[in-house]
């Protein structure tokens, strides 16, 4: 009996624990909420830009977007850090509006190319609107 007591007892402070941190950490999780951004897609490669976090939570959509060789977005302002972009495509990719000269981590924010694309956390500015092409 006595073990059972002291097991109820530790678990019972786990949890109090566990809920503390969850309310400790939860006015810094609020500004996580969502993805915001694009994708551009052909037989050729696709490229996806935007952020993943920072934003407003969007509609869920009821099918998905037909793939589509551009498409436009703006970046939230709430998107504290900016954005990026990933993704390649055999023939060209081109992405256009304010970039960063460099991401967050110091590589440089190229904006253009053909094969491999990659535009690290902080290329995207927060506000701006940008427009995504491939192939």
């Amino acid at each position: 009996m006595r073990n059972t007591v002291t097991r109820l007892g530790l678990a019972a402070a786990l949890a109090m624990g566990s809920a503390g941190t969850v309310a400790a950490l939860a006015p810094s999780a609020a500004r996580a909420t969502g993805p915001s951004g694009c994708t551009a897609q052909t037989n050729n490669g696709f490229v996806a830009a935007g952020t993943l976090t920072d934003t407003a939570p969007p509609a869920a959509p009821t099918q998905p977007p037909p793939a589509s060789a551009s498409c436009t977005f703006t970046l939230p302002t709430t998107a504290q850090g900016g954005g990026g972009w990933v993704g390649g495509d055999s023939v060209s990719w081109a992405i256009t509006g304010t970039l960063a000269a460099k991401d967050a981590t110091g590589q440089p924010c190229v904006a253009s190319g053909k094969g491999a694309a990659n535009g690290g956390y902080g290329c995207l500015v927060a506000g701006s609107t940008y427009t995504l092409t491939i192939g």
